[in-house]
């Protein structure tokens, strides 16, 4: 139940036991604060080659749009480019996983990155990096604790402007 926890992150996911059929019933009727604060934030770089952005929430399906286009066009102005992502808490919105354009821009990223870092994140992103860097041939995937930030903008050839 704890793996399924840290996969489904943007999930809220309780048990109950026997006779708790009210509370369980209370609980799934309510309805989740929600938080209007962007989870995605792009952080400028003193190389025009260099994205970088951090993730802390969760990722909803009309942010992810927003994204979406900004990625694009950065990768439209490039032959080759680096990326840093700098991982806090994150979940998002199964539903983006349909977005309109996202599949195109992780299709253009895999032809066009020669460099992802990936600073901090959970344990099991870190090894799913890991794992998927040898399979896409032509990046180099690296990730790094969230206190080794600045191994990674030097392994980038970067920092933050």
């Amino acid at each position: 139940m704890e793996q399924a926890g840290r996969l489904l992150s943007s999930i809220d996911l309780r048990i109950f036991g026997a006779g708790q059929n009210d509370k369980a019933i209370a609980w799934a009727a309510e309805i989740p604060a929600r938080t209007n604060s962007p989870a995605f934030h792009r952080i400028k770089t003193s190389a025009d080659n260099v994205y970088a952005f951090a993730i802390n929430g969760v990722i909803s399906a009309d942010e992810m749009s927003t994204v979406i286009r900004d990625i694009d066009e950065f990768l439209d102005r490039h032959e080759k480019v680096r990326l840093l992502a700098k991982i806090g808490t994150f979940g998002f919105d199964p539903t983006i996983l349909m977005q309109k354009g996202l599949f195109a821009m992780k299709m253009a990223a895999i032809q066009k990155v020669e460099r992802y870092a990936i600073v901090g994140g959970p344990s099991w992103l870190q090894s799913a990096a890991k794992m998927a860097g040898p399979m896409v041939p032509g990046m180099e995937i690296q990730t790094f604790a969230e206190d080794d930030e600045s191994k990674a903008w030097e392994w980038l050839e970067a920092t933050a402007a």
